[in-house]
């Protein structure tokens, strides 16, 4: 019939009531560090060996005292971590928590600042299998930048990646508490949502143009959740699609993130489809 509603949260409603448990556990387990100012990277410390999403053997100094992010959600598991006090470096995509933003801005997930981050010195820096091109990646070792790259295609390698990540960070117990509150919470959505009936959605990364997701942890997620991807790509994680496919998937529920620029009454209109639904 065409679109019923676009939603940037609250359908699904259990999904939030999940998430805002971790993030509740979170805060009184690890507390919090964004008073404590990065260190200098000028004293002599140990290494912690770990394999990258590449294979990569990467020797990172510990205490890691300065890193950076090439990813935002990345740089929301180091929050989680409690390790943003030795954040020095995340992109402009980076606004979540709110305290990212005041990080200082190293480039994007495919035109990073070498410069700018050679600069910062830092001890580690994290890139996204996703997101980072593989030629950021092989330039950032050529110049010593001690990349580590990290996958997350789907929960499983999420939940691989907080307690990897943790580990370099020295943070073992956060990531064990936090790996193992967001799987439980998981299972439970995952429970209730197979006692329902699936609901045809998409979620929307950009509007101009459309931008959707097509696999990945947040097709997994959706469907976790109770929602059924008609934008679904086995071989394209963000497919680029026109309006007339999407309007042919037929999606009840239309996610957005909020930084699409967009507002919801210009997104309804480029549905001239779902008048009918929408006013009755």
């Amino acid at each position: 019939v065409g679109i019923s509603e676009f939603v940037s949260g609250g359908l699904f409603s259990g999904m939030k009531k999940y998430l805002l448990f971790i993030v509740v556990v979170l805060t009184d387990f690890i507390g919090c560090n964004g008073d404590h100012k990065p260190q200098s990277p000028d004293i002599h410390r140990d290494s912690i060996v770990a394999t990258d999403a590449f294979g990569i053997r990467v020797a990172v100094p510990t205490p890691a005292i300065r890193i950076v992010s090439l990813a935002p959600n990345l740089t929301e598991i180091i929050f989680a971590l409690g390790a943003d006090n030795i954040l020095v470096g995340d992109t402009r995509y980076c606004t979540y928590p709110a305290a990212a933003q005041s990080i200082t801005k190293v480039g994007d997930l495919q035109t990073p600042n070498y410069e700018l981050i050679s600069a910062l010195k830092p001890d580690v820096m994290f890139m996204s299998f996703s997101g980072n091109m593989p030629e950021a990646y092989e330039k950032a070792r050529g110049l010593g930048l001690r990349p580590f790259l990290v996958s997350s295609k789907s929960i499983e390698d999420i939940e691989m990646a907080i307690i990897t990540m943790a580990h370099i960070l020295g943070r073992d117990s956060a990531g064990k508490v936090i790996s193992s509150v967001m799987c439980n919470a998981i299972d439970s959505l995952r429970a209730a949502s197979q006692r329902r009936t699936p609901v045809d959605a998409v979620i929307l990364l950009s509007a101009d143009p459309l931008v959707a997701v097509g696999n990945g942890f947040l097709d997994e997620a959706l469907t976790i959740a109770g929602g059924r991807n008609v934008a679904r790509n086995t071989i394209i994680a963000y497919p680029q699609l026109n309006r007339e496919a999407l309007v042919a998937g037929k999606p009840k529920v239309i996610f957005v993130p909020t930084d699409v620029k967009e507002t919801t009454d210009e997104l309804w209109h480029m549905f001239p489809e779902r008048r009918t639904l929408r006013e009755r």
